[in-house]
């Protein structure tokens, strides 16, 4: 696929609609500035809240949830809930239960404070658990 740039205008040499996507300067910048706007934030409710950067095949990317735990489960702005998988550095990636169209980047989203867990007692004992 090329690209043709005229007259400010993106034009593809396929059929369809092309959207320019923004740069990779620009998406780090991106990324700094809400880093620095979640590292301005002292009180406990912003420790316990994450900014979301990026959304792909229902895994999200955010930062900002600092003290966060492997497991824990997570609250979105729009009430969906996940869970974090992988804690790295600076950033954070949950899984998210449902329909993960309604969470995009800027969405806000905050602890639980509460590791997924599954209930079990004495009767479970030799049963196979299914979804």
């Amino acid at each position: 696929m090329f690209y043709f740039f005229k007259k400010n205008r993106l034009k593809s040499n396929q059929g369809g609609s092309t959207k320019a996507e923004p740069s990779f300067k620009v998406l780090l910048l991106r990324k700094r500035v809400l880093e620095v706007l979640v590292s301005f934030s002292s009180n406990k409710v912003a420790a316990g809240s994450g900014i979301v950067v990026a959304v792909t095949d229902g895994i999200a990317k955010i930062i900002g949830l600092s003290a966060v735990k492997a497991g824990e489960l997570i609250s979105f702005s729009n009430n969906i809930q996940g869970m974090v998988l992988n804690l790295e550095k600076h950033e954070v990636r949950a899984v998210i239960f449902g329909n993960d169209s309604g969470v995009v980047e800027g969405s806000t989203c905050l602890r639980t404070f509460n590791i997924i867990s599954i209930p079990v007692s004495d009767s479970f004992l030799g049963e196979l658990l299914t979804a």
